[in-house]
């Protein structure tokens, strides 16, 4: 039975044609968004009479005034049931937490987020520009396979929501910001592209030619006897660097104080502790990166995976935090698979690992093989030694100019968040080679901080943002632009607003909904070109 049927001889004959049709249900609240005057002194009668149809509902509204303002919010009167406003919310495997009054929400856009969750490819990194209390961010990430979602909502309340969304679904791959997203939003990409610079000496003859080049992150590797009779030089140059608002980030040396260092050899463990102990003063006092460590096997020693525990576990009694700043790298013959390291960090605390893609290369000779190494540690904080190699297992001269061996980084390019370039120069001082594979690589990842799929579910108003999403979405991206049309217009109308902006491939176009008489909401999927 409908309502209409259910109000037969409830109320006068003459009215039942302005009993409402429709009615939208967020969790267990139903709100009628068109309710006549006609009707306003039956309004308890009718709300009661919807309870007793539907059990699920518990609180019956009219909506008193339309969308306005900023945040774009309703006003309600409750007219049955329960006096309240905030409400559960189920839909597409997800439940939403919701003031219906002070947050916008429509729960006919159901079926529309899950759409475009389908169509979200494996490893993508999606934008959802005016995300609410995070529908769309939630059932994308409930839905699909992306990588990371993006959420900004400028609507306070709305974000505060969004946040206990995010905990209620447990969702791990959805950042939430709360603002403009015309602030928000170029902040977001400047902090998520790549922090890629060179490893070199503290010498200011190796400096200078690469700080030429204004990179994001210095690491000093140490020659034996640096950190025992250079240390004023190395705190200068710390200095220098942070004060240029460069990264740094130390390497170990092999030797310290004329000793092997080498966190699994028993027979210089105090010496190695020492060492470290002495980075970790650098590290903590400046605020550095962090400290790249790992066994040195001085005459092929076999890594003692027992000593190597017991090494680490000494140096967090003696220095707190500093399993937080250790980054343990990869080498070839051991500590060489990712489940070896895994264990190694699992077991020691240690938070971070230092990823050398040509070990990983001459240790697997394939590029695939490379691609799931990386794969398999991406839960860890990974930091990257980026060089290239001819397969030739000789530590002596593995390493060569990027793009000149066997690595193919167009597979790993989007993997790689923070590293240094490693490679081997025939006159260091000058870095030539060095330098030539930095320009090769940032431009290699140059757009890779923008989004696969930008999303803009404001319909009104929202081609003042069309710029923003165009600036936002990576070459061959996709953007979900909707809009509010007259059925004469769709979806004409709504394609003449985005070619004011740019040349677009046009991918799809599907109606939303009805949003009032002959008026419906529209998406257009394209492509800028």
């Amino acid at each position: 039975m409908n309502l209409k049927d259910a109000l037969k001889g409830k109320i006068p004959e003459e009215k039942i044609k302005y009993v409402p049709r429709s009615f939208d249900v967020i969790g267990d609240i139903a709100i009628f968004h068109s309710f006549p005057e006609e009707l306003k002194i039956y309004e308890r009668l009718i709300g009661e009479t919807l309870l007793k149809l539907h059990k699920n509902v518990k609180t019956v509204a009219k909506k008193i005034k339309e969308y306005s303002g900023i945040y774009r919010t309703m006003k309600i009167k409750i007219i049955a049931g329960k006096k309240k406003k905030i409400t559960l919310h189920k839909e597409n495997r997800i439940a939403l937490k919701i003031d219906v009054e002070k947050c916008y929400f429509s729960p006919r856009l159901s079926t529309e987020r899950l759409r475009i969750a389908k169509l979200v490819r494996p490893g993508e990194d999606v934008l959802v520009m005016f995300s609410g209390v995070a529908p769309y961010p939630l059932v994308i990430s409930k839905n699909s396979e992306a990588r990371l979602i993006y959420g900004v909502e400028i609507n306070p309340v709305a974000h505060k929501y969004a946040l206990e969304n995010l905990k209620l679904n447990k969702a791990k791959n959805v950042i939430l910001i709360k603002g403009d997203v015309r602030k928000e939003v170029p902040k977001i990409i400047e902090e998520r592209k790549p922090i890629i610079g060179f490893k070199a000496h503290f010498e200011d003859k190796q400096l200078k030619n690469r700080l030429a080049l204004n990179p994001k992150l210095i690491e000093f590797f140490f020659f034996d006897g640096d950190l025992e009779n250079n240390y004023e030089k190395i705190v200068e140059k710390i200095k220098y660097l942070k004060k240029k608002k460069i990264l740094v980030m130390l390497h170990q040396p092999n030797f310290y104080k004329g000793k092997l260092v080498d966190p699994s050899c028993k027979e210089f463990m105090e010496n190695t502790i020492e060492c470290y102990k002495k980075m970790y003063r650098l590290v903590k006092r400046y605020n550095l990166i962090g400290m790249v460590v790992h066994p040195f096997f001085y005459k092929r020693k076999k890594f003692d995976r027992e000593v190597f525990l017991e090494t680490i576990s000494k140096l967090k009694k003696q220095c707190k935090g500093i399993e937080k700043k250790i980054y343990l790298e990869n080498l070839i013959d051991h500590c060489a698979t990712p489940e070896e390291i895994l264990d190694l960090l699992n077991s020691s605390g240690i938070e971070n690992t230092c990823i050398d893609i040509v070990h990983v290369y001459i240790q697997t000779k394939s590029n695939k093989k490379l691609v799931e190494y990386i794969e398999k540690l991406k839960g860890k904080n990974c930091y990257f030694h980026i060089g290239d190699t001819l397969g030739n297992r000789s530590i002596k001269n593995h390493t060569i100019e990027l793009f000149k061996g066997k690595i193919d980084f167009e597979r790993i390019k989007d993997k790689i968040k923070i590293g240094v370039i490693e490679v081997k120069s025939k006159n260091e001082t000058l870095g030539k080679e060095a330098i030539r594979s930095y320009k090769k690589f940032m431009k290699l990842i140059t757009g890779l901080e923008k989004f696969d799929r930008v999303l803009m579910p404001l319909p009104k108003n929202a081609e003042n943002f069309l710029d923003l999403a165009i600036f936002s979405v990576k070459k061959k991206g996709t953007i979900h632009f909707y809009d509010f049309l007259h059925e004469s217009e769709i979806p004409d109308e709504a394609i003449k607003k985005i070619k004011k902006h740019c040349k677009a491939k046009i991918l799809n176009w599907v109606r939303c909904g009805q949003y009032s008489p002959r008026k419906y909401r529209v998406c257009i999927d394209f492509q800028p070109l």
